[in-house]
């Protein structure tokens, strides 16, 4: 029995429409995003509270742009940078990366951000620090170990002719410390001589007399003393354990060289939830469903002491010596502390612990280095050091300002 023709017909008709469906689908989304990017722009940005509200990816940083210059036109450059800036104007932009990079991670067991590996059990690792151990060749484009720590003498001398204490310090680096981390067969030649280099460095920091805490050794020394890896595994810094063991040897540090810091002690318990520092590279991942794994939460004990003279520190440091002082603001005379991120940004931190950058201000931060701060710490991670821009920096501002006595 044959179907009546207006059935057929219809039916025809039908499957027309929904062979057309997807495209019709993505032609709408992109005629709403197109609509509501226009609007921001326009009536939104006229008046704010009509305009539609967007969250931006983990990890986007707005930029100024990239000028359309020959150069950059016959090399794509600036067609991509206004792409990604128009782009994230979207309010389904967060959402298309979200999903995109969940598929990379669930389906590939792969990292849809360029800068970030996915190694051994799910560790992310980022690729700046896998370089630097891996592939960059360290005795051509850093100070030798002995020339570097000589400056590094020269400059704790200027510090103390002023009546100021100087601690350098060397914060570790995840795929350093755990280089078994990294994927099967990973191009890993120059591995070794990046563990030679910080071995002669350490040799030659004791041989100029600096005063330092070696952060690498105190973490190989605390492996396997632990239920959980010192580092998160979804996060670019060192856990609050590995900040913790490397705040006692700063104490030890800076009391002995005359610093009134208080002594403490901690016990560690498993907390199933990663937050803040344990999901740094997580977020950054930008997927759509959270990874949960264990990272500890620390209990301190501290014997306050007779009387509470807070110390007055002046960091020169990168982003490991956060941790480290909040491991110190749990002392029972905890020290006043100026962090001064990469040499250019003081940064604060709120009641509720979250960091801001502040706005350069060169007349502050002379008068926290020169004036405020009993101590000043410079810090370098083994993967930027010797020879960190933040550090030369420092030395460049402290040498003419190395007068005897403030």
């Amino acid at each position: 029995m044959s179907l009546p023709l207006n059935s057929l017909r219809k039916a025809g008709f039908w499957r027309k429409w929904l062979f057309r469906l997807p495209a019709l689908a993505g032609a709408g989304l992109l005629a709403f995003s197109a609509l509501q990017i226009a609007w921001n722009a326009s009536i939104g940005d006229r008046w704010p509270a009509l305009s539609f509200h967007m969250k931006y990816p983990m990890g986007y940083v707005p930029g100024a742009g990239a000028a359309p210059t020959m150069g950059n036109l016959l090399h794509g450059v600036f067609q991509k940078n206004a792409a990604a800036r128009i782009g994230v104007q979207s309010m389904l932009y967060r959402s298309a990366i979200r999903w995109k990079h969940q598929a990379y991670w669930s389906l590939l067991g792969m990292s849809g951000v360029p800068n970030i590996l996915v190694g051994k059990g799910g560790q992310l690792i980022e690729t700046a620090y896998v370089d630097a151990y891996c592939r960059r060749n360290l005795m051509n484009d850093r100070p030798s170990p002995l020339a570097w720590a000589e400056r590094i003498r020269a400059l704790q001398d200027e510090v103390e002719a002023r009546g100021q204490k100087f601690l350098y310090l060397i914060t570790p680096s995840k795929v350093a410390l755990h280089p078994e981390f990294l994927p099967d067969g990973f191009p890993c030649a120059t591995s070794r001589r990046s563990i030679e280099l910080l071995a002669r460095f350490r040799g030659a920091l004791r041989t100029a007399g600096v005063h330092f805490v070696d952060g690498p050794a105190v973490l190989h020394a605390a492996l396997g003393r632990y239920d959980l890896d010192l580092y998160p595994r979804g996060g670019i810094h060192w856990n609050m354990i590995g900040a913790a063991l490397t705040a006692q040897a700063v104490i030890a540090a800076l009391d002995n060289e005359g610093a009134q810091l208080t002594p403490f002690s901690f016990t560690s318990h498993v907390n199933p939830k990663p937050t803040g520092w344990d999901r740094d590279l997580q977020e950054i991942l930008n997927l759509q469903y959270e990874v949960a794994y264990p990272v500890p939460d620390l209990d301190y004990v501290s014997r306050p002491p007779a009387s509470c003279e807070p110390d007055r520190i002046a960091e020169i440091a990168g982003s490991f010596i956060f941790e480290l002082n909040e491991a110190l603001e749990h002392t029972a005379c905890p020290p006043e502390i100026r962090p001064y991120f990469y040499w250019k940004n003081l940064t604060t931190r709120s009641p509720d612990g979250a960091l801001h950058k502040q706005p350069e201000d060169p007349a502050e931060r002379r008068r926290d280095i020169l004036d405020w701060a009993n101590f000043v710490i410079l810090e370098e991670n083994e993967s930027a050091g010797p020879g960190a821009e933040h550090a030369v920096a420092l030395m460049d501002f402290m040498r003419p300002n190395a007068q005897a006595q403030r």
